[in-house]
């Protein structure tokens, strides 16, 4: 009875497994440090708009969060296949959140157009 109690009281104070969200956001970030460092332009300026997207979901997720710590790790385990993978799947979150901003941008013209009547 004492075991099962003390089991259960463990169990209890073990903390849930952590989220691979700052994992993802980590290697998306590292994605779009490589393709901000190109000497293509229009890629600089798509890499740079990704840092600071996933940088900022890393911030406001994780304030304090070891950041280099965890660029270094991410760094070390990146393969071609992960890197590529990786350039698609960060890309389209990038590319939903930019729609998504557009189509309230819109709407909010369409409310301010219909406010000024």
């Amino acid at each position: 009875m004492i075991f099962t109690t003390a089991l259960a009281l463990a169990l209890a104070q073990t903390p849930a497994p952590a989220s691979n969200s700052n994992r993802d956001d980590v290697r998306c970030l590292i994605i779009f440090s490589l393709l901000s460092s190109g000497d293509d332009k229009d890629a600089a300026t798509t890499g740079a708009i990704g840092v600071q997207y996933f940088l900022g979901r890393l911030d406001g997720r994780a304030p304090g969060f070891d950041l280099e710590g965890a660029m270094v790790t991410e760094a070390k385990a990146l393969t071609q296949p992960d890197i590529e993978m990786l350039a698609t799947s960060c890309g389209q979150q990038i590319e939903k959140r930019a729609n998504d901003l557009m189509a309230i941008g819109q709407r909010m013209e369409k409310l301010g157009q219909e406010m000024s009547k």
